[in-house]
């Protein structure tokens, strides 16, 4: 058994070839509409750290234009 939490936006999407990579130490999205966002790009680095620590599993499904679903999962166990 998983202890699971979704957390869901209304933003504009990532696209799939980001979507593989957002979770990379530093990669941050390169969007010229967003230039202006602040961030080192590891918030979702340590998010995978942590929860891999604990045996769990991290992703995201999105689509462009409807938003993105983030999501993990932890054993009961761990």
């Amino acid at each position: 058994p998983y202890f699971e939490v979704d957390i869901k936006d209304q933003g504009k999407g990532i696209n799939h070839k980001d979507q593989k990579q957002i979770f990379n130490k530093f990669y941050r999205v390169n969007d010229d509409a967003d230039c202006y966002a602040s961030g080192f790009g590891i918030g979702l680095f340590i998010c995978k750290e942590i929860i891999q620590k604990h045996q769990g599993e991290i992703g995201v499904n999105s689509q462009i234009g409807q938003g993105s679903t983030f999501w993990f999962k932890i054993p009961l166990s761990a």
